[in-house]
């Protein structure tokens, strides 16, 4: 796949961990600072800096003092300058270690950062990672990130399933939410998706996904020649995992750009496994809202995505599911097309009492809203397809063990508001394939 981006950035790196030196917005003091994935061997760095004093040499400083031009972007209602950079012919799975400035101004973070290239994908090794969407500025939502931030270390990557900081036209509230989660940030990559408090017009108070995009670089946004709203959905693979990565507020129906990028994507996957991810469910069994279900709550969250992309999940065996937009936890049984879980001999349970699907011959779908935004005060029926669900706050910790099997935690944060008794592992799960 061709990448063509805002600022590609070619270096000369040694094979030991690498210091960058990335230039950040003028006079004001380098923040917000995160990188994301874009291509096998590339990565995008991003920063503000306040105030929004015109930095005129956004650049990046490595080895001997070498320096390349880096992009700067603005958008109406913030008083942040935007800076992002793609450094590119990284070496697969190696560490970097960077800091953000602003040459000609001479004002450069303090700060250390680094990040890890994307492995290679011949590399069965085990790996970790982090998941969960719905998060904003709430206490609830500061006690999970504090305590992702003792749990983050080791961690391949983040993935922030959408509705992000919920600063709904509120500038300060996108200042806030970095701030929050800058712990997380600081050493990890972070992959984000949009959602309704993101991306539409009357849920995100008319932000219309404006600063999603200008503050987070997703591979899409590097891909020349596609629709314009390309830039809201991409994939990338990770070892031995294909992670899709939808936007389920854009139009997802048969013939769309999206569901047409969907099935040539998942028709081409050629890992043992695949994730697909999307802030709005297909299942969830919550009453919350127009959720599309049958009074006996057999069917899913929004009808609509179910009956476009179930059929899709099927065709090409997508092993798991991650949604969002309910505040909560839910964790289904493997579901076959239309709501029936059939598949009961794929389950059965551990001697640590940890439920276990053994090849499994349908999509496990996983509702990860439960960072932090309010709860809704739904009512949640228990029809057979769902596993377990919970009303409280925390993340999904998911680990690799090998290329044959898979853990994921709830992990919650041990009271509605605070820190409380947590963290505490409320839900566990293996996938197992032979």
């Amino acid at each position: 796949m061709k990448f063509a981006p805002l600022a590609l950035l070619t270096l000369t790196l040694p094979s030991s961990t690498t210091s960058l030196l990335l230039s950040s917005a003028p006079a004001g003091t380098p923040s917000q600072v995160h990188t994301s994935y874009i291509s096998p061997t590339s990565v995008a760095v991003s920063w503000t800096a306040r105030p929004s004093t015109p930095c005129i040499k956004p650049v990046v400083n490595f080895g001997d003092d070498e320096i390349v031009d880096a992009v700067t972007e603005n958008y109406d209602g913030s008083d942040d300058s935007m800076y992002s950079a793609v450094l590119d012919k990284l070496i697969p799975g190696e560490t970097y270690s960077y800091t953000v400035g602003c040459s000609d101004y001479s004002t450069y973070s303090t700060d250390d950062f680094s990040f890890t290239v994307a492995p290679p994908e011949d590399d069965t090794s085990g790996f970790e990672f982090i998941a969960f969407g719905d998060m904003g500025v709430s206490a609830a939502a500061k006690a999970a990130t504090a305590n992702m931030a003792k749990d983050v270390d080791g961690k391949d990557f983040i993935f922030h399933n959408g509705d992000i900081s919920y600063a709904c036209g509120k500038d300060d509230v996108w200042d806030t939410w970095f701030d929050q989660v800058q712990p997380l940030q600081q050493n990890n990559i972070y992959m984000t998706s949009p959602g309704n408090h993101d991306l539409l017009p009357s849920d995100s108070a008319g932000e219309n996904g404006i600063p999603y995009t200008k503050r987070f670089k997703m591979p899409q946004q590097y891909l020349p020649d596609d629709p314009e709203d390309a830039v809201l959905y991409y994939s990338w693979v990770h070892k031995y995992v294909t992670m899709v990565v939808l936007s389920t507020d854009t139009d997802y129906f048969e013939g769309t750009p999206q569901y047409k990028w969907l099935e040539e994507t998942l028709a081409t996957v050629r890992t043992r496994w695949t994730i697909v991810a999307g802030h709005k469910n297909l299942y969830c069994s919550s009453t919350y809202g127009n959720n599309e279900r049958s009074p006996d709550g057999t069917r899913g969250n929004a009808g609509s995505l179910t009956n476009s992309l179930e059929p899709l999940f099927d065709k090409y065996n997508v092993d798991v599911f991650l949604g969002g937009h309910i505040h909560a936890y839910e964790r289904t049984y493997p579901v076959n097309t239309n709501g029936t879980f059939t598949d009961h001999d794929s389950v059965s349970v551990n001697e640590d009492g940890v439920e276990v699907y053994t090849n499994p011959s349908a999509t496990t779908y996983l509702v990860l809203g439960m960072a932090g935004a309010g709860h809704l005060g739904e009512e949640w029926p228990e029809p057979e397809w769902s596993a377990q669900h919970f009303e409280e706050y925390g993340y999904a910790r998911f680990e690799f063990t090998n290329s044959s099997a898979m853990k994921m935690e709830f992990v919650a944060n041990g009271n509605e508001d605070d820190m409380g008794d947590g963290p505490i592992v409320r839900d566990s799960m293996w996938i197992v394939k032979d």
